[in-house]
């Protein structure tokens, strides 16, 4: 929660609103063309018109699924005063897609909806959430929309993979004993 809140933080503060997209050579990289300042763009949006849109890959799973919904909820229960609400979509083959999940947050009278990737890495599932989310602003230009990075390499990611993965080893002993039994 505290990556998705510093990614939520940067996305908020400074990032340009894109208003086209292009794709970089053969990397599967985003790069806002021809962005203007959002705040060139739009009045000053308080923070209680703010929502959130936490986007999921989507999975057949539906624990997987499940899992994105969790975070959004904890996510919006420990920032609940910073934002208007906390919504979830799916990039794929799960409802809601970004634009139901912007249309959502428009409805309840955002003026300001920050597109949260969670996404580890970038590449074709952020081009998809960006893609989506600008072909939805498209047609909402009162619609002050920005994306936020993904969650991307950090320390913090790898001392949750650290923890994780001592996490596993001490589950290990416990598993062999119940076996031997």
């Amino acid at each position: 929660l505290a990556l998705l809140a510093e990614r939520l933080k940067e996305a908020a503060a400074d990032i340009s609103r894109p208003r086209a997209l292009e794709l970089v050579g053969a990397r599967p990289r985003l790069r806002p063309v021809d962005a203007t300042p959002a705040d060139d763009l739009h009045a000053h949006v308080e923070p209680g018109e703010t929502a959130v849109v936490l986007v999921g890959e989507g999975s057949t799973d539906a624990t997987a699924n499940a899992e994105i919904h969790r975070v959004s909820r904890l996510f919006w229960e420990t920032h609940a005063y910073d934002y208007m609400t906390v919504e979830t979509a799916f990039v794929s083959l799960t409802p809601p897609g970004v634009p139901g999940g912007l249309e959502r947050c428009r409805r309840l009278g955002a003026k300001r909806v920050i597109v949260v990737p969670y996404l580890l890495f970038a590449g074709g599932m952020l081009e998809r959430v960006w893609a989506q989310a600008l072909a939805y602003g498209a047609g909402h230009p009162d619609l002050d929309i920005r994306c936020a990075e993904v969650i991307g390499d950090c320390e913090t990611l790898a001392d949750v993979v650290i923890d994780r993965y001592e996490e596993a080893l001490r589950l290990v002993p416990q598993e062999e004993a119940v076996r031997a039994r």
